[in-house]
């Protein structure tokens, strides 16, 4: 919860307090859809390996949701499933995109750099610049990239429900042509050096009371 600082007015600290909860409830509704975006993956790869419940468990359990992804289109090309595989491309890439963000705001968190926008950082482990990475998102881009991955999962029950009938693909392009709604904000230069000046500390020894 924001602190309530002194410069910091009634009217001022309820706008805080709001921006705040509009994140964390987007966020919530996020997290929700991309866990069941991958259990979802998890469920297709098992299936198009003919791997019933407790084997599936066993044998793909620990696997990341990338991993999931590169194995599905991997498996595709041995069953010569080209038209599945195309079908899917556009929702593996904008899955990936929205994976790189899930991940950083998880591993790094979000720090709200004016109202409503937050960035997210990988400073504290970038060593070099080149290495660091920094988006800006707001509740609302967290609620678009909900909406997409619901759009991924419709893609992937659409290939599942194609597999096991005779229907076609084709009768699915209005899903598979479905606008993305999550565009990521102007990217920051990546030539950035990373701010790692913390102040320095005194190693001065109190002096001793005789």
């Amino acid at each position: 919860m924001p602190r309530r600082g002194p410069g910091l007015t009634q009217e001022s600290h309820k706008e805080a307090q709001e921006a705040l909860d509009s994140y964390y409830r987007a966020l919530g509704s996020f997290v929700s859809s991309y866990a069941r975006t991958e259990g979802l993956l998890h469920l297709t790869l098992r299936i198009f390996c003919g791997l019933h419940d407790a084997l599936g468990s066993a044998v793909l359990s620990g696997f990341r949701a990338e991993q999931t992804v590169d194995l599905i289109n991997r498996v595709l090309d041995v069953c010569k499933k080209g038209g599945a595989k195309t079908f899917l491309a556009r929702h593996f890439q904008q899955f990936r995109l929205i994976t790189k963000i899930r991940n950083d705001i998880l591993h790094y968190g979000a720090e709200f750099e004016m109202p409503n926008v937050l960035l997210v950082s990988n400073e504290r482990d970038a060593h070099i610049p080149e290495r660091l990475r920094e988006t800006r998102i707001t509740p609302h881009d967290l609620r678009c990239m909900a909406h997409d991955l619901h759009i991924v999962q419709t893609g992937l029950l659409a290939v599942l429900e194609t597999v096991s009938s005779s229907q076609s693909l084709t009768d699915w392009n209005s899903i598979s042509q479905t606008a993305w709604r999550y565009t990521p904000l102007q990217p920051i230069p990546l030539d950035r050096a990373p701010r790692r000046n913390p102040p320095k500390r005194s190693h001065q020894r109190p002096s001793s009371r005789g």
